[in-house]
């Protein structure tokens, strides 16, 4: 059985003695309340974590208030730190209203692709400012094959979804993607240039993506073309098997969809976030997919 904790910290309170018997840890859940990360904090946080050399599984969350304002977030130490657990396989980073930014996120990746055995990582960045607009070199992490990013409510226009599925498309190994755009400022360009980068990840055989861009389209075509010609580019993946799909757009016309849904005749299920009316409407269009094996309403 592997041996595992949880620590809360609280008001940058953190305690040596949390960490003094860690050597053996594998499976470990930190979760920092009202907490800076700030210069101290963060340093003495490394020098804690290398007593935890056999760390497998490491799930870090910042609970964040609204009064409590973060002037810096020493985000190079926490990689570095991270970069010394050369026995991770699973990581998660959670934040949510919080003042991490694209360089943050930049160099936690880098510190992440000291680990060689990591393969499932998981970050939840809601609220925060990123624009995906820097290098974010996700496949510098060479045995990474789950990728979970949520990237909600932040200030992602077309160039940084078009820069993210450029990145995304060098993880060779990458077969595992969800990935959550809700709310940000993706508009035409940048969905088609995802779906693009998306086609090219050689080894994705699982996607869910949702996208819901925060403007409305000013004309019934600009929805159409975007719908066809995202799952058009999706389509030219070469092992994607199984998608889950979230694609809203207020005024959403259902022909356009299947029009769109009907380019992709390699995939094995299709998930998508309908009505039970919407989901029995379409069912009989999309059953005529050559390889679609089953067709699921979303219910999550």
């Amino acid at each position: 059985m592997k041996k595992q904790k949880s620590f809360s910290v609280e008001n940058d309170k953190l305690k040596v003695s949390d960490f003094k018997n860690c050597s053996d840890l594998q499976i470990l859940k930190i979760d920092f309340y009202s907490c800076s990360f700030d210069e101290e904090v963060s340093q003495k946080f490394s020098e804690l974590m290398k007593n935890c050399s056999s760390m497998q599984k490491l799930k870090i969350k910042f609970h964040n208030y609204y009064q409590y304002y973060v002037e810096t977030f020493y985000s190079s130490n926490l990689a570095i730190c991270l970069s010394k657990l050369n026995n991770l396989i699973t990581f998660s980073l959670n934040f949510c209203d919080f003042d991490f930014f694209d360089k943050d996120l930049q160099s936690i990746l880098h510190g992440l692709s000291k680990c060689q055995n990591l393969e499932t990582l998981k970050l939840t960045l809601i609220q925060c400012a990123i624009e995906a607009n820097l290098s974010l070199a996700f496949q510098n992490i060479k045995n990474l094959k789950c990728l979970i990013l949520n990237l909600g409510d932040n200030f992602i226009e077309d160039a940084g979804a078009s820069f993210l599925g450029s990145q995304l498309s060098k993880c060779s190994n990458l077969q595992n993607l969800k990935l959550q755009l809700i709310q940000n400022l993706v508009g035409y360009e940048g969905d088609i240039k995802l779906a693009q980068g998306l086609a090219n990840c050689e080894q994705l055989k699982t996607l869910t993506i949702q996208l819901s861009p925060k403007y409305q389209f000013e004309e019934k075509k600009d929805f159409d073309d975007t719908c066809t010609n995202f799952f058009r580019e999706l389509s030219k993946s070469k092992n994607l098997k199984n998608l889950r799909v979230s694609y809203f757009y207020d005024g959403m016309i259902m022909k356009d969809l299947i029009k769109g849904l009907k380019c992709l005749k390699n995939i094995f299920t299709i998930e998508y976030d309908f009505t039970i009316n919407e989901c029995n409407a379409i069912r009989a269009s999309l059953m005529k997919l050559k390889y679609l094996v089953t067709f699921n309403q979303n219910t999550d």
